[in-house]
């Protein structure tokens, strides 16, 4: 199925101009798929639905592979609307089932620094990142460079290469507490 919707979400990931919700990241490393994953598997997705008239903007339902040939189900769109300077913002929203993501831009973005935990294993990793929010929409969001660092750290951690996950990350074990 040829899709106007989906050659511009093409566009926008080739630009690089996505952001990354907090609770889509969070669903993708409960379901162990990582951002670059998604990313990596998109040119060769399949149009199942496109949804030009969807009320937030066109969207489009994919079916995808995972680096095992699992089937992920991706959702992309992106609004029809600019903010009144005139740049934009994009977004990647993973979330539900396997997953299903969300791309679309919208006005005004405000950023603050926040510290992430990611537990892997008996370790917990305490990430700095800068959240992207705004009053509308499915904030806050991540940078595409700080999800993926995320995703390094994550990894890192499952192979106990504390000394990669430590390049971005202050790294502590877990261990019982006796009652």
């Amino acid at each position: 199925m040829n899709s106007v919707t989906y050659d511009r979400i093409m566009e926008l990931i080739a630009k690089k101009e996505v952001l990354v919700s907090t609770h889509g990241y969070d669903e993708l490393a409960e379901d162990y798929i990582r951002v670059q994953e998604v990313l990596d598997s998109i040119d060769s997705a399949r149009v199942l639905e496109d949804y030009p008239d969807y009320p937030k903007g066109p969207a489009v339902l994919l079916l995808q592979q995972d680096w095992q040939g699992d089937a992920i189900h991706t959702s992309l769109g992106y609004p029809r609307r600019r903010c009144d300077t005139g740049s934009t913002h994009h977004r990647l929203s993973p979330r539900s089932g396997k997953m299903v993501t969300r791309f679309y831009k919208e006005a005004l973005m405000h950023t603050h620094t926040h510290t992430k935990y990611i537990v892997e294993g008996k370790y917990v990793a305490e990430v700095k990142v800068t959240f992207h929010e705004d009053a509308k929409g499915w904030s806050p969001y991540l940078s595409l460079d700080d999800a993926l660092k995320l995703d390094t750290i994550r990894e890192a951690l499952k192979k106990n290469d504390l000394k990669t996950a430590q390049k971005s990350a202050v790294i502590y074990t877990l261990s019982p507490v006796a009652a």
